[in-house]
């Protein structure tokens, strides 16, 4: 498998995971031209950076290749469908990670020649600059413990600009110490849970922080969601994956937020749902317990 395909995450929209045959992003930035009267050239001046406008080709046809739980025609173009409904929500793109966006518009292709399925055509715009910026190198290929500490670095480098946080210590230096302590010797099952339970306690005490609630900390927030995740992660694999992990959900969110705060990855939707009975997804209401 290529460097490329280890490193890209998969494409979901509010937890529904798609194929993309063809994408761009157009992005740059906005400016005024200050030029004078019979006067070559011009003084161009910044005026900010251009939301991300994505475009996806998402080819629904059951004759390609597809992983996915169920078939692309109709099962999950009528999910997808569905989803698209809904004007602003989360997009998980290959290398830009999770952001909140618009959706522009949505054109659907059918070809008389391929009765397999069809084609849809859809752009987005990135909404108040909240796409999480992926460290491609560790998208897939990262163990636990590795995504763990780079996330949680990333958390104490974006926490120093949100100002007022209640827990200001290092995030990544209290991991260290805690998987040090893990890795040093043989740890009885108690001492994995208590260690890292911990460590997940820490995490959510900084997200429910209210000073993390501000806009401009989507990027913070973003951190500790992922480094939460990959807590979980490692924790399984020192217990054992029958070990029940649970989450209990603070306010009324969607199943793809949910998954979010549960994993660090909209596009993981399904997989919470698979694993708990979801009667709306678009409507998990505060308190909900979900297994995960």
């Amino acid at each position: 498998m290529s460097a490329l395909s280890d490193s890209l995450s998969d494409w979901a929209w509010e937890g529904v995971v798609f194929p993309a045959s063809e994408t761009s992003v157009e992005w740059g930035h906005d400016s005024a031209r200050h030029q004078g009267y019979r006067q070559r050239g011009a003084d161009v001046e910044t005026t900010g950076q251009k939301p991300r406008a994505v475009t996806v080709t998402i080819p629904l046809r059951n004759g390609i290749r597809w992983t996915g739980p169920e078939r692309l025609y109709p099962e999950t173009y009528l999910h997808l469908r569905e989803a698209l409904k809904t004007p602003e929500g989360y997009l998980t793109h290959p290398t830009y990670g999770l952001m909140t966006a618009h959706v522009d518009s949505v054109r659907e292709r059918i070809d008389p020649m391929r009765p397999d399925g069809l084609d849809l055509e859809v752009t987005f715009t990135e909404q108040r600059a909240e796409s999480q910026e992926l460290e491609l190198t560790l998208a897939r290929s990262a163990s636990p413990a590795d995504a763990a500490l780079s996330s949680a670095q990333q958390v104490d480098a974006e926490g120093a600009a949100v100002d007022g946080r209640a827990d200001t210590t290092s995030l990544a230096a209290a991991i260290t110490e805690a998987f040090d302590y893990l890795d040093s010797a043989q740890r009885s099952s108690t001492e994995v849970a208590s260690s890292l339970g911990e460590l997940v306690a820490d995490v959510e005490s900084r997200l429910s922080d209210p000073a993390g609630m501000v806009s401009t900390a989507f990027e913070y927030r973003s951190a500790l969601s992922r480094t939460r995740a990959a807590l979980l992660d490692r924790r399984a694999q020192y217990l054992g994956s029958d070990a029940a992990l649970t989450v209990t959900i603070a306010e009324d969110m969607s199943l793809a937020r949910a998954a979010v705060v549960a994993y660090g990855d909209a596009s993981k939707a399904s997989q919470l749902a698979g694993r708990n009975r979801i009667d709306d997804p678009t409507l998990i209401p505060a308190g909900t317990v979900l297994v995960l």
